[in-house]
C-alpha cells in the first residue's frame, strides 16, 4: 500500500505542479499476479507452459477495430474482452479437447503476490519509498521545491487526526537543494547590506559630517538598484555569484563619490560659492576617476574567455560588478555634486509662491523643497551621532594624524635611497611568489551542504538479500554517530546508473549521509572519517565518498590505464592502484577493472537436440519462462495495470544441479531434463571495458583526504614516471586535474588580456606609454599582499583566488592613477617634480585612505562569513583584502619613487582642458 500510495497519490499530486519535469519511485512493494504453474497437470493434458502464456495473452485484448457509420452518425469500434478480476483468470479455458474444458484453475495456482524486489530503500532503519523529484531545465529550483513542499503538507497534514489511516504514513525531505540555494543567496546578500552599511559608517568617521556621507552613501542603492535592472533585461537571475558580484563592490560603489566630494570640498573650503566649488571639483578629478573605475571595469571583459569552472561561476558575478561600477561613476559625476550644492546650504530655503501660475510651478518646486527638509533632518541626525561617537572618531584622528604627519618625511627619505627600496621591494615580492608555489592547488574549494554519500560494493554476484543484511550492520553503526542526522540507504541501487536503468545492482547500496552542527564542514568531516572508519572492518566492501556538487565535475582524482590486450592492461591497473594506496592524502581509491557477474552458462549439445527432435529457441524459451518468469499479460483495476506473471510452480533457482534437472520437454511420457541436451558451466560474465577517446582503458579513481589537488597531482605522475608498465600500455592522470590545467591555462590568458586593457586604458587616461608602466608595477605589490594573506588563513591557491588576482589588476591600479595624475596637475602649474609628490601625497592620501578602507571593510562580512556557499566567495573576498591591503601601503611609497627614476625634473605643459583655478596650499593640506 506504501508504494501504490506514493505513485497513485504523491506522484500524481506532485507531478501535476508547473515546473517539475518527473518524479521517479524507488523501494517499496509492487503488486503482481502470479500464476503458478504445475509441471505434471501441464504434460497430463499435453500443454506447455508456452501455451499457457500464449492463451493469457491473446484472451486479454483491448483492441480498436476502426469506425463504424450508421446514418449521420459515426462509431469507434473497439474489442474488449479483458479479465475484470482474479476469478475470471481461474475460469479461463486453456485447452478444450472432446467436449472436455481444461481451466486454467486446473493446472495452475493463482495468487496475488508482490514483483520480486530488486530495489530496497530504507530511511532510519525504516523501509520507506523514496521519491526523487526533477524539475524541468528551465524552471526555478527555489520556486519548483517550494511548491513542492507546499504539495507535500496538503498531502501529510501536520495535524495527526487527520490521518484516518489505520498505519500512520510518515514523510521526510531528505535532499533539498533549494534549501542551500536560498540559504546561500540570502547569506550573500546580508554580506553585502552588511558591507555597505561598514563602508558609509566608516565614510562618516572620515568625514565627520552626516550630510556629506548621506550624499556619498547614496551611490550604493542606486548602482543596486540600475544593476537590477540590467539583470533584468538580460535574463540574468538572483543567484549566490550574482549578488557576490554586489557584495564584492559594495565597498566599490562609493569610491568614486568619495573622490569627487573630497575634491569639490577643498574647492568649497578654498573660498569659492558652492556651485562653483562643484564643478571645478568635479572637473578636476574627472579624469582620473574615469580612468580608475574603467581599469576596474575592463579586467572583466575578458571573462568570456575563461574555460571550464571559471567561466561558469563569474560571468554573472562580471556584469553585476561592472554595471554597478558604471552607475556609481555616473552618479559620482552627476549626482554628488548637484547634491552637494544643494544639500550643503547653510541658509533656508524660501520655498516659492506663485499665485497666477502655481499649479504650472508646483511640480518645478519639489526638488527644492525635498531637499530643504532632508537637509533639516539629515543635520538633527548628523549632529545626535556626531555626538555619539565623537570619542571614536578622536582615536580614528589621532592615529591617522600620526600616520600623516610622518608620511611625507617617510617619503623624503625613500626618494633619497630609491635604489635600495626597488631591491627590498623586489626581494619582499620574489619571496612572495616563492611562499605561493609552497601553497596548495585546487580546482574550487570543498563545498559543505551537510550532505554526502558514499557508493558501496560487495562481491559481485552477492544476492540483495546478503547485501541487505550487511548494509542493516552498517546503518546500525552510522546511526550511532553523534552528528548523524538522517541515513538513507538505496539497495540494488548503482548511483552512476540513471533511475530509469532496468538494470540491478544486487551488490550495491547506496549511504546518504546528513549531518548537524555549528560547523558543517568540521562535522561532515569528522562524519565522514568515522563511516570510513566502520565500512574498513568489511574486508570485502569497497566505497566510495561523494558530495553533492554545484557544478558538473569528475571525481578529483582519476588515474587512466590505456592498452590494447585486456590482461596486460589490467595487470598495470592493479600495480598503479597498490602504489595509488602509498600516496599520503588519498581515500576511496576504487579501480573500475572488476571480475564479471558469476553466470551458470547452459551450452546445448546440438546432436542431442536433434534427437529429441527439439527447437533450441523453444527450449531456451521454456528455461527462461521457468526460472525468471515470464509476464504474460497485464490486468487492469481501475487506473492500475498489475503484471501478470507465469511461474513454474516447482523451483529451479537454488542450485546449479536444479538446474540441470529442470524438464524442458516431454516426449511420449518420457521427461526429458536440461542436462540431456545442455551442459550447465559456472562462468563469468563480460567485465566492464571503458573507452575514452576510442581507447580501451581501465581508471583508478580517488578522492582527496587531508590534502589538496595540486600536491597529489605532482606526486602521482612522478609516480606514474617511474613505474614499468607493460609495452603498449600507457597511463596519465586525468580527473579534475585535467579541468585544472583547463582552467588555468585560460585564467593566464585572460589575466595577461585584463592586463593589458588595464594599461590602455591608462595610456589613454595619461597620453602616455610610460606612466602606466610606472602604475602597472602595482599589480606584481599585491602578490606580497595575496602570498601572506593565503599563508595566513591556510588557503589552497584556486580558480577563485585567481580571480581574485584578476579583479585586483584593475582594483589596485586606482590608487595609483588618482596619485599620478595629482603630481602632473601640479607639475602642470610649475612645481618641482619632488615638491610636486610630496604635495600629492598630502592631499591626495586622505581620499586614497577613505577608498581603500572603504573597499577592505565593505568586504570583511564575504571574507569571514561561515554560511551556505561561503566556500566559493571567501577566498575572493580574501584574496581581494590581502593584495589591496598590501598594494596600497607599497604603491604610497613605490610609485613616486619610480615616477622619480622615469621622469625629468621639467614643467610639464598643461592641457588646457585640464586647468583648474590654483588653490591655496593650506586649503590643499586641510583638505
Amino acid at each position: 500500500q506504501l508504494r501504490q500510495f506514493a505513485d497513485k497519490t504523491v506522484k500524481k499530486d506532485l507531478e501535476s505542479l508547473d515546473g517539475i519535469a518527473a518524479v521517479k519511485i524507488n523501494g517499496g512493494l509492487e503488486e503482481e499476479i502470479h500464476v503458478y504453474l504445475d509441471e505434471t497437470k501441464l504434460a497430463g493434458v499435453g500443454l506447455t507452459i508456452q501455451d499457457v502464456i500464449q492463451t493469457l495473452s491473446r484472451n486479454n485484448i483491448n483492441i480498436a477495430g476502426g469506425s463504424l457509420y450508421e446514418n449521420e452518425a459515426r462509431y469507434l469500434v473497439r474489442t474488449l474482452n479483458e479479465f475484470q478480476h482474479v476469478s475470471d483468470l481461474n475460469d479461463l479455458i486453456v485447452r478444450e479437447d472432446n467436449d472436455k474444458k481444461i481451466l486454467l484453475k486446473d493446472v495452475a495456482r493463482i495468487e496475488r503476490g508482490t514483483k520480486e524486489r530488486d530495489v530496497i530503500t530504507r530511511i532510519n532503519g525504516k523501509e520507506g519509498v523514496e521519491l526523487a523529484i526533477f524539475k524541468e531545465g528551465d524552471a526555478n529550483t527555489v520556486q519548483v521545491a517550494r511548491a513542492g513542499k507546499q504539495r507535500l503538507e496538503t498531502i501529510f497534514p501536520a495535524n495527526d487526526d487527520k490521518n484516518t489511516s489505520s498505519t500512520k504514513i510518515e514523510h521526510n525531505i531528505l535532499f533539498d537543494q533549494s534549501k542551500f540555494i536560498q540559504s546561500s543567496i540570502d547569506e550573500v546578500r546580508n554580506n553585502a547590506i552588511i558591507g555597505g552599511c561598514i563602508a558609509v559608517f566608516i565614510l562618516f568617521f572620515f568625514l565627520k559630517e552626516f550630510r556629506s556621507t548621506v550624499i556619498i552613501g547614496f551611490s550604493i542603492p542606486l548602482s543596486i538598484i540600475a544593476t537590477f535592472f540590467v539583470m533584468y533585461q538580460l535574463n540574468i537571475k538572483l543567484n549566490i555569484m550574482s549578488l557576490g558580484g554586489l557584495a564584492l563592490g559594495v565597498g566599490m560603489l562609493v569610491d568614486d563619490a568619495i573622490v569627487v566630494l573630497e575634491s569639490i570640498v577643498r574647492h568649497y573650503k578654498a573660498g569659492k560659492p558652492l556651485h562653483v566649488a562643484a564643478y571645478d571639483g568635479t572637473k578636476e578629478v574627472g579624469m582620473a576617476v574615469s580612468a580608475s573605475t574603467f581599469t576596474t571595469v575592463v579586467v572583466f571583459l575578458p571573462i568570456s574567455f575563461i574555460e571550464g569552472i571559471g567561466g561558469q561561476l563569474f560571468k554573472d558575478l562580471a556584469v553585476t560588478v561592472t554595471v554597478s561600477l558604471l552607475v556609481s561613476m555616473i552618479s559620482a559625476f552627476a549626482l554628488i555634486p548637484m547634491l552637494f550644492s544643494r544639500g550643503m546650504k547653510s541658509e533656508p530655503v524660501e520655498v516659492p509662491h506663485y499665485r497666477n501660475r502655481a499649479s504650472r510651478f508646483t511640480f518645478l518646486s519639489l526638488p527644492t523643497i525635498a531637499l530643504t527638509y532632508i537637509r533639516r533632518a539629515t543635520g538633527f541626525v548628523g549632529r545626535f551621532f556626531h555626538k555619539i561617537t565623537l570619542p571614536v572618531m578622536r582615536m580614528v584622528d589621532a592615529g591617522l594624524n600620526i600616520f600623516y604627519t610622518r608620511y611625507p618625511g617617510i617619503l623624503r627619505s625613500a626618494l633619497r635611497h630609491r635604489f635600495a627600496v626597488l631591491a627590498s621591494t623586489a626581494g619582499l615580492v620574489t619571496l612572495s611568489i616563492l611562499m605561493m608555489k609552497s601553497l596548495g592547488v585546487e580546482l574550487i574549494p570543498p563545498i559543505s551542504q551537510g550532505e554526502f554519500s558514499f557508493e558501496i560494493e560487495l562481491p559481485e554476484g552477492t544476492p540483495l538479500s546478503k547485501t541487505e543484511s550487511v548494509m542493516n550492520r552498517v546503518e546500525g553503526q552510522v546511526r550511532a554517530l553523534p552528528d548523524v542526522k538522517t541515513c538513507m540507504i538505496l539497495l540494488g541501487r548503482n548511483a552512476n546508473v540513471s533511475w530509469t536503468a532496468a538494470e540491478s545492482y544486487e551488490n550495491s547500496a547506496v549511504m546518504n549521509i546528513k549531518v548537524e552542527g555549528k560547523n558543517l564542514q568540521i562535522a561532515e568531516s569528522i562524519a565522514a572519517e568515522k563511516i570510513r572508519n566502520i565500512l574498513d572492518r568489511y574486508p570485502d566492501l569497497e566505497y566510495k565518498m561523494q558530495r553533492p556538487s554545484l557544478f558538473s565535475f569528475r571525481t578529483p582524482v582519476e588515474v587512466e590505464v590505456y592498452g590494447d590486450e585486456l590482461e596486460s592492461t589490467a595487470l598495470a591497473a592493479r600495480q598503479l592502484e597498490t602504489k595509488l594506496h602509498q600516496i599520503n592524502g588519498l581515500a576511496d581509491i576504487k579501480s573500475s577493472w572488476e571480475e564479471g557477474t558469476p553466470e551458470a552458462h547452459v551450452v546445448f549439445n546440438r546432436d542431442q537436440l536433434s534427437r529429441f527432435n527439439l527447437n533450441l529457441e523453444d527450449v531456451a524459451n521454456t528455461l527462461k519462462s521457468k526460472v525468471k518468469g515470464e509476464v504474460a499479460t497485464e490486468f487492469r483495476q481501475g487506473d492500475d495495470q498489475i503484471d501478470v506473471r507465469v511461474w513454474n510452480a516447482d523451483v529451479y533457482r537454488n542450485s546449479i544441479q536444479d538446474l540441470e534437472n529442470m524438464t524442458v520437454a516431454r516426449i511420449n511420457d518420457v521427461v526429458v531434463p536440461l542436462r540431456a541436451v545442455a551442459k550447465v558451466e559456472s562462468g563469468r560474465g563480460p567485465n566492464e571495458i571503458r573507452r575514452i577517446n576510442q581507447k580501451r582503458a581501465i581508471v583508478i579513481s580517488a578522492n582527496l583526504n587531508g590534502s589538496t589537488l595540486g600536491t597529489v597531482s605532482e606526486e602521482i605522475n612522478q609516480m606514474i614516471a617511474n613505474t614499468d608498465l607493460p609495452a603498449k600500455v600507457t597511463a596519465n592522470l586525468g580527473g579534475q586535474n585535467e579541468e585544472l590545467q583547463r582552467s588555468f591555462r585560460s585564467l593566464y590568458l585572460v589575466a595577461g588580456l585584463a592586463i593589458f586593457l588595464v594599461y590602455f586604458v591608462m595610456a589613454a587616461q595619461f597620453e602616455s606609454l610610460k606612466q602606466p608602466f610606472i602604475l602597472m608595477f602595482t599589480v606584481p605589490l599585491s602578490i606580497v599582499g595575496i602570498a601572506t594573506i593565503l599563508w595566513l588563513t591556510q588557503q589552497s591557491i584556486s580558480v577563485i583566488v585567481f580571480m581574485g588576482f584578476i579583479v585586483l589588476a584593475g582594483i589596485v591600479v586606482k590608487n595609483g592613477i588618482i596619485l599620478v595624475d595629482y603630481i602632473n596637475n601640479r607639475r602642470e602649474r610649475g612645481m618641482p617634480i619632488t615638491e610636486a609628490m610630496i604635495e600629492a601625497a598630502k592631499v591626495r592620501f586622505r581620499p586614497i585612505v577613505m577608498t581603500t578602507l572603504c573597499t577592505l571593510l565593505g568586504l570583511i562580512p564575504m571574507a569571514f562569513s561561515t554560511g551556505e556557499g561561503s566556500e566559493i566567495r571567501a577566498p575572493l573576498a580574501i584574496t581581494v583584502i590581502g593584495g589591496l591591503t598590501v598594494s596600497t601601503l607599497l604603491t604610497m611609497i613605490i610609485i613616486p619613487v619610480l615616477y622619480s627614476l622615469t621622469e625629468k625634473d621639467t614643467v610639464i605643459v598643461p592641457a588646457e582642458s585640464h586647468v583648474v583655478e590654483e588653490l591655496p596650499d593650506a586649503a590643499g593640506a586641510q583638505a
